[in-house]
């Protein structure tokens, strides 16, 4: 039953389009028959619609983590991005350390912030998810004289995969996290060194 949570649509059309046939029969033959068909038609639809609404899978919790944290790094907020983290992602994050993190947000200007091809597991007997998906941004470094120089991801986008743990009842957090892919033959430790360079700056601005 996780598709009717996660994609109702094609079924909200189907009702959609047996309500509007009952209608155009109603209109030709007349035959009240018709009316109620639209009108169960269209109490379906909205009950899908409700299932949607109320009924909160552990992928589309991970999913709200990881646009959350998206949107949290492009404001430059990272005490948002920590609340994300599992207590044990220090020990598990590897290279791409919570320092690498707070020197992305708070020493870089983003301009934007897009998550792209965005793939997403939840295992609910084990309580151990991960999310993979290339994420593109567009940045500048600004320098103390006031000028900046700009930068971006080259397409399509650095990959990532982001562990999570069931930390509480639908409560995910982010165990660790890895660079997986890198465009134009770059590598994960070159990532994660330029994003720490710029922490002891953010240190300083806090």
């Amino acid at each position: 039953m996780t598709w009717l949570s996660e994609d109702p649509w094609t079924l909200v059309g189907a009702c959609g389009v047996l309500a509007l046939a009952s209608l155009v029969l109603l209109r030709i033959t007349q035959q009240g028959k018709y009316l109620a068909w639209a009108g169960g038609a269209a109490a379906a639809a909205a009950l899908v619609l409700l299932v949607e609404l109320l009924w909160v899978t552990d992928r589309e919790r991970i999913e709200r983590v990881i646009y959350d944290m998206a949107d949290a790094v492009e404001h430059g907020e990272f005490p948002r991005v920590e609340s994300h983290l599992a207590p044990e992602f220090e020990r598990e994050s590897g290279a791409f350390s919570k320092f690498a993190i707070r020197g992305a947000v708070m020493g870089l200007d983003f301009e934007f912030i897009r998550v792209s091809r965005l793939e997403v597991h939840a295992g609910e007997r084990t309580g151990m998810g991960k999310a993979d998906f290339l994420g593109m941004a567009q940045w500048a470094v600004r320098s103390p004289e006031g000028g900046a120089t700009f930068d971006a991801t080259p397409p399509p986008g650095v990959g990532f995969s982001f562990g999570f743990r069931e930390v509480e009842p639908t409560q995910w957090k982010v165990s660790r996290i890895e660079v997986t892919s890198v465009p134009m033959g770059g590598t994960p430790e070159a990532v994660s060194g330029y994003l720490s360079r710029f922490a002891p700056r953010a240190s300083r601005s806090r």
